[in-house]
Formats: C-alpha cells, structure tokens, sequence
C-alpha cells in the first residue's frame, strides 16, 4: 500500500485503451524484449493483436505517463467476467515512481466497475520481486495443473504400431 500511496500522490497519468499495433508498438516492443532478457515466453504479438481483433475492447491496455510519455504498461485480456493480467513492462522512471502499482490497482478498479469477478495475476514462478509483487496485492497463489495439447497426428505416431492400426 505504501508503494500505491507514493503512486497516486505521484504525476502519473493513467490512461486505459484497447490494444492495437500502432498505439502500443513501444508496449509490445518492450514485452518481446523483457521475454528474451529474462527467459521466458508469453504469447506471440500476432496472437495477442488478433485476440484483440477478435475480441473488441477485451484486450486492454493500462499506461501510466509522465510528462506525456509512457513509463509503464500493463495488458489485459478479458473474458466474460474473469480477466487477466497478461504482460507488463515498465523503465526506470516507472519503477521509480511505484507505477505498476498504480496500474494493477487501476485494473482491479477496471475490473470491478465493468461487472468482474476475478483478476486472474498470472505465474508468480518468473522471478522472486514479480512474486513479491503480485502476492502483495493480497492474491493467492494457486498450484494448476498444465495445459497439455497434443495433435491427433503426434498421438498417434506415439503409440504403439498395432493401436495405430487400430485407430485407422
């Protein structure tokens, strides 16, 4: 809270907008390089641009500016009454000005006033200070079962040849 507290008497903006190519490049530019820089992997641009396509106004964008100029981003994917956090990106002057507190508050507000339920924070397995982060919103942590998905073809190539033949 003292982070958030610094945030809001701070002169940060925070604007909310739907994700598109052009106003976001800078964002999406930003989070494929955080990926490489701390190896890991989200989704591609071109699948999160064409969730946006497909989804109007549920990919969403929190910003915070200072002077005019982005220090920070989050996204948000929205779907039904659940959301979430999808990326964030953030510079040193962000960090310096407790911004993506005041971001992950603005899209809890978001959340809340547009009839959702939950904000789903995302892997807290990144690193120990995006855990800290998120647990310090009061979340809790939650151990899932992996998402596997397997092509028909590779399933079959996997089995033995007599249930191959099975099968065909």
């Amino acid at each position: 809270r003292n982070q958030l507290r610094k945030a809001e008497r701070g002169d940060l903006d925070v604007i909310c907008q739907p994700l598109n190519a052009v106003d976001h490049k800078w964002f999406l530019d930003a989070e494929q390089k955080q990926q490489g820089a701390r190896r890991y992997r989200s989704y591609p641009t071109q699948f999160l641009l064409a969730y946006a396509a497909a989804n109007k106004g549920a990919a969403q964008v929190y910003s915070a500016l200072k002077d005019g100029e982005p220090v920070a981003a989050m996204l948000m994917l929205r779907h039904g009454r659940l959301a979430t956090y999808q990326a964030g990106v953030t510079t040193p002057a962000g960090r310096a000005h407790c911004a993506h507190n005041l971001l992950l508050w603005s899209m809890m507000c978001g959340v809340q006033k547009d009839g959702g339920t939950i904000l789903d924070l995302g892997r807290t397995d990144l690193s120990d200070g995006l855990r800290r982060f998120k647990l310090g919103t009061g979340a809790v942590t939650e151990k899932l079962a992996g998402t596997y998905w397997m092509p028909f073809w590779a399933a079959r190539r996997s089995r033995p040849a007599e249930a191959a033949k099975a099968i065909a």
